[in-house]
């Protein structure tokens, strides 16, 4: 091999060995739970102060609940289609050993857990072993619950 061969080949090379950058890992993102803006149909609620295996759902317990929570931080508690509450709020995002946990904090600073069994699946837990745990699904535009 010549020397001209050997010149054109270690530039190749260089020129192969500079265009060639590693490149960034992937980082994977934490994706947030399903948005939180919209109106919740109550289904049931089980546990509480006594524990009780049976659910208690609106046939049951004789009335309906929506919770209605605004882009803008507001919250409303309807029952029956009444304003029962309304209040500030905001969604607060933990990670406790390891887990990413949500946390509802409302303005007058009471907190409730959230879960997201589904995209159209929210359970309200109190922070407490022995609270209730609420389970909400969410109304479409039209008014039906998916």
């Amino acid at each position: 091999m010549t020397l001209f061969s050997k010149s054109i080949l270690l530039l190749s090379l260089g020129l192969l060995c500079a265009a060639c950058q590693p490149s960034e890992p992937e980082v994977q993102r934490e994706s947030g739970p399903p948005s939180l803006v919209g109106q919740w149909t109550w289904v049931e609620s089980v546990g509480g102060m006594m524990p009780n295996p049976t659910p208690v759902t609106p046939a049951t317990a004789g009335f309906t609940e929506t919770l209605v929570f605004e882009a803008g931080g507001t919250f409303q508690r309807l029952r029956d289609g009444a304003v029962e509450e309304t209040k500030g709020y905001a969604l607060r995002t933990d990670t406790l050993a390891g887990q990413v946990e949500y946390t509802l904090v409302f303005a007058d600073e009471s907190t409730r857990t959230l879960r997201f069994p589904a995209a159209d699946t929210l359970v309200i837990d109190e922070r407490a072993y022995d609270g209730p745990a609420s389970t909400y699904v969410r109304r479409s535009a039209d008014g039906r619950t998916n």
